[in-house]
């Protein structure tokens, strides 16, 4: 239930930032909220090689410091063996640079992974990956028809996260979808109060509000699936000298994917001209260290 209440959570902010203004504790982009340490770069999975092995407990507790290292074949459960992703590192180069390299014909072993490795289920992936999610869908609505049989088998758990990905999606053909796969959950108090919630169209992705820094990791998602620019506009744009919490997040965020996408350094060296007078500086100075951070860096995104 961990993950509805997430949810739940994400739609009230989005829906009605007002409930969050409300009280200045509650806002964690607030100068008087709660510190936090600076947001990283968010990161698809935890550990490049990792894949559980039959009798492995993955929670949100040890997601992070699970074990290295690809299990021996007999150890992996046959159920998983004819997936197509077999470790995290191979997921993870699908999913970061899928803008790049689109293969939508494998978003359901995709999928099947992330509830495998409950990678869903971690505060700092979760946002992540539902952007990611969302984005092939909103890419590729014509591959709904047949991507929904297999989504039909989920859990109960696992059909609200990828219902949340469809509403974010915001297509007619998504809308078809979220109501098909909500209409296989049984019927509860909590299934009536998300269908409710999501009876309100979800705003463009690159228009959400940043009522939290979680809305940062579900635009690398979307940028992750798409290569929509507007994504990282929409991150710069937040930056607020005034507010050293959203600052250091957004910084942090821009540097380390600068590294890897020679797409976002292009964007912000873009945008420069377009940057009000008082964010040019900070602008250059996170063009000049994300400069540094590639500069021994090689991979699919240079």
């Amino acid at each position: 239930m961990k993950k509805l209440f997430f949810i739940l959570v994400f739609l009230t902010c989005i829906l009605f930032p007002g409930v969050i203004d409300a009280e200045e504790s509650k806002n964690p982009l607030s100068t008087e909220s709660v510190s936090r340490p600076p947001l990283k770069k968010p990161v698809l999975c935890p550990s490049p090689s990792f894949s559980p092995t039959e009798g492995t407990s993955v929670s949100p507790d040890n997601i992070l410091t699970a074990p290295a290292g690809n299990p021996p074949a007999d150890q992996i459960k046959n159920e998983d063996q004819d997936n197509y992703f077999q470790s995290v590192q191979q997921f993870q180069d699908w999913a970061e640079f899928f803008y790049l390299h689109p293969d939508p014909d494998h978003l359901v072993d995709a999928i099947k992974f992330i509830f495998r490795l409950r990678l869903h289920e971690a505060e700092d992936f979760g946002p992540t990956v539902s952007g990611l999610i969302a984005g092939i869908f909103h890419r590729y609505p014509e591959r709904l028809e047949g991507w929904g049989e297999p989504l039909k088998c989920l859990t109960p758990d696992e059909k609200i996260f990828i219902c949340f990905s469809l509403w974010l999606a915001g297509s007619p053909e998504c809308s078809g979808g979220l109501k098909m796969l909500t209409d296989t959950l049984p019927d509860s108090p909590d299934k009536a109060d998300l269908i409710a919630r999501m009876e309100t169209p979800a705003p463009p992705v690159t228009e959400l509000p940043f009522v939290d820094v979680t809305v940062i990791d579900t635009l690398w998602g979307w940028f992750y699936a798409t290569g929509d620019t507007g994504c990282i506009i929409r991150i710069l744009s937040a930056l607020d000298p005034d507010n050293d919490i959203q600052d250091d997040a957004i910084r942090m965020s821009l540097i380390s994917n600068v590294a890897d996408h020679d797409l976002v350094l292009k964007t912000l060296e873009d945008q420069l001209p377009y940057c009000s007078p008082d964010l040019v500086d900070e602008t250059v100075s996170i063009i000049k260290q994300a400069k540094k951070a590639r500069k021994d860096k090689t991979g699919p995104g240079k």
